[in-house]
């Protein structure tokens, strides 16, 4: 049948332009008017963020406008204040997002080196030119948290920057996730040992400590870099949001009182769950998650779904999840506006279970693949399935480009008059505020996007 509200296409509205909602949006860019507000100018690829935190240049790779994801709908840059059961308010417009359906995909908030929270996708490399230009002045750099985050980043600074010392402490016994085989965690490990990082296991840094300004200052510290750095990263009100420590300080640990001496260090560890636009209109779980039922609807609203890391899903919050969630939400919405009774609709049901796959590179041109069963040691075969293209092609893909070349001349036309003016034309076919043409996007405060 036909998608379709009273005869016209359906509006939707996605909230937040992350792996799930970018994926959802393209789903019904077909068959219903879609409205993605994100507040950025650009889709994320965190997948890569971590090498671009390594090479130069590399940042290109992993901002990717969104001007190719949508043929029908529209992209729009605003900062979403309130999520609400009927409407969306953004920061600086007076006037409401109706929608039809709701996707609510606001994802989980992260800080250097896991994410990038600046709006603007020139800010976004100035950041990495600015983070690059400390970390290729450092000496010894401090990884703190093992998991997948931490040991991939300490394996990218060490396989393009030999000539450092990396130390990357771990809370527990083993890195990565300790529900991964044993085969899995010993065999990273190993090769992450032979790449020359020094792996500490059994420690906690104590984060907060190390946060104190150190007396002794380095070149790096004292740097141009270091002050462009400070100046892009948004401002934050507690130590959660200081994730990148420049200047030669120490960094005690649960057995090291006098610490690891290091100039540069990171924080890998501390996400949390973006829902304080939400928290106060849908039901959430402790950690402030939606609760949502077998079909992602959040419980006692049919119209209005979520999916990703804001999901209360049983299940490891990865990207791959995350598209898997945006395909079921986009049937569901389909089935919804194509049943003459709605309480017939045939939705699908998502069901969580089974073991994570996982591929951790080691460098661009090694890793470790598997589950909680099958083990992938080969460095041919996993550099072939993640670690030296890191999805980017995909990611191109899915956001209409074919090639870097592609990404860059799209990056070049941002913002551009005319585009602005089919935006403006755009909100007003569809009885939108054409206020959002011009929402002023603030940095964020603690991390939220």
């Amino acid at each position: 049948g036909t998608v379709e509200i009273d005869g016209r296409r359906p509006l939707v509205v996605v909230v937040g332009g992350g792996y799930g909602g970018r994926n959802v949006a393209k789903e019904l860019d077909s068959d219903c008017d879609v409205v993605l507000v994100d507040r950025k100018d650009y889709f994320l690829h965190n997948i890569g963020i971590l090498r671009a935190m390594a090479v130069r240049g590399y940042a290109d790779r992993v901002l990717v406008p969104y001007s190719g994801l949508l043929t029908n709908g529209v992209v729009v840059q605003a900062h979403v204040e309130k999520i609400e059961p009927d409407a969306v308010w953004c920061h600086g417009v007076d006037a409401p997002i109706r929608f039809d359906f709701l996707v609510i995909a606001t994802g989980t908030s992260y800080a250097l080196p896991a994410n990038v929270a600046l709006p603007l996708r020139s800010e976004a490399k100035q950041l990495f030119d600015a983070e690059l230009a400390i970390l290729e002045k450092s000496k010894h750099v401090l990884v703190a948290g093992g998991g997948p985050v931490g040991f991939e980043l300490a394996g990218e600074i060490k396989s393009q920057h030999p000539q450092k010392q990396v130390t990357l402490v771990q809370a527990g016994a083993a890195l990565i996730s300790s529900t991964m085989h044993q085969k899995f965690r010993e065999s990273s490990q190993q090769k992450l040992e032979a790449l020359g990082v020094d792996i500490v296991l059994d420690q906690v840094v104590s984060w907060d400590k190390a946060c104190v300004a150190p007396s002794e200052r380095t070149d790096a510290s004292e740097s141009d870099a270091a002050r462009r750095l400070a100046a892009l990263l948004p401002p934050c009100e507690d130590v959660w949001a200081q994730r990148m420590l420049t200047g030669e300080r120490h960094f005690p640990t649960s057995a090291n009182e006098t610490g690891i001496k290091a100039d540069l260090g990171f924080l890998c560890a501390r996400a949390r769950v973006n829902s304080s636009s939400y928290l106060n209109s849908f039901p959430v779980n402790k950690l402030g998650q939606l609760k949502v039922n077998e079909y992602l609807q959040v419980e006692g609203l049919r119209n209005v779904f979520a999916i990703g890391d804001c999901s209360n899903v049983d299940e490891a919050k990865l990207a791959a999840h995350a598209m898997v969630h945006s395909r079921i939400a986009a049937h569901n919405i389909k089935a919804l506006c194509r049943a003459k009774d709605v309480e017939r609709a045939k939705l699908k049901k998502h069901l969580p279970g089974g073991a994570s796959k996982m591929v951790v590179p080691v460098g661009a041109t090694q890793g470790v693949a598997g589950d909680g069963v099958k083990v992938i040691t080969k460095d041919a075969v996993v550099s072939k399935m993640k670690s030296n293209d890191l999805y980017c092609q995909g990611a191109w893909d899915v956001l209409g480009f074919t090639s870097l070349q592609e990404v860059m001349e799209a990056a070049e036309h941002e913002s551009s008059d005319e585009q602005r003016n089919a935006l403006q034309a755009a909100l007003a076919r569809l009885n939108l505020p054409v206020a959002l043409v011009s929402a002023p996007v603030y940095r964020a405060v603690d991390g939220h996007t």
